[in-house]
């Protein structure tokens, strides 16, 4: 089994891709990611995650505080975004639609993402692909989360919109640069802090139930596996990396960056 991390908005200067990625691809008999392809690229889950998002009552500027509902306003008139739309929003929807947007200006592309450009090369081979899990359980981690949980996700977007992308370009360096330490340190460790029910729903929960799929594809005979999660699933202390040696597994590094 081939675990590899994911970053899943990239630019076009990510590709062509490293040669240990293309080395692996290459061994590759079963390709397994967060989701199943056909799901994942399916109108009916961007369906589900716009009902999940949208309020059915009341308005988003109720939720937030006089600054923060101003502030909101303020990145909305930057971006010539009328203001009403985001009152129909609920708090966590509205942080993940300012990401996207703050990102997609900084050129990055969900369609460059490392793992929808697997999924495309390895279905275009006739290799054999999978998915972990549910996309509507992903769906619901964001809608199970508290109030103070999203307001305060709507800050930390606001607050990466007005550093013009600095966090997530920093994030991306150590990607590219294959530094698990630092990747850990920008992504996880402000996770597990800020959003400690957030983190373990996203982090700790799916990664036992990942872990618990994985031995399928160490048996006799299975060929190899190259397995393709966001990058944040592999590292730290709950990460699939060290759950794995937990429990007497050998891992094998073999990225040569």
């Amino acid at each position: 089994v081939l675990l590899l991390g994911s970053i899943h908005l990239l630019q076009e200067r990510d590709y062509p891709l490293p040669v240990d990625v293309q080395q692996a691809y290459a061994r590759a008999d079963r390709l397994v990611f967060e989701l199943d392809p056909a799901q994942m690229l399916s109108p009916q889950l961007a369906q589900a995650m716009l009902g999940a998002g949208v309020r059915r009552s009341g308005r988003l500027q109720d939720e937030l505080s006089p600054a923060q509902w101003q502030r909101l306003g303020d990145w909305a008139q930057q971006q010539a975004l009328p203001l009403e739309r985001l009152q129909m929003l609920k708090p966590w929807f509205a942080a993940l639609t300012i990401s996207l947007q703050e990102m997609a200006q900084a050129g990055m592309q969900a369609e460059l993402g490392l793992d929808r450009h697997l999924m495309g090369r390895g279905q275009a081979d006739g290799k054999s692909v999978q998915g972990l899990e549910d996309g509507l359980a992903q769906i619901a981690l964001f809608d199970a989360m508290g109030a103070q949980e999203q307001r305060q996700m709507l800050d930390e977007a606001l607050d990466e919109a007005g550093s013009k992308g600095a966090r997530f370009q920093g994030l991306l360096a150590s990607w590219r640069g294959g530094e698990p330490g630092a990747f850990w340190a920008q992504a996880g460790q402000p996770l597990k802090s800020g959003y400690p029910a957030l983190y373990q729903a996203i982090n700790v929960q799916r990664n036992q139930a990942w872990l618990a799929q994985l031995p399928q594809w160490l048996a006799e005979g299975q060929g190899t596996t190259l397995v393709v999660v966001g990058a944040l699933h592999l590292v730290g202390s709950d990460g699939l990396v060290e759950q794995l040696q937990a429990k007497g597994h050998a891992v094998e590094r073999l990225c040569t960056v």
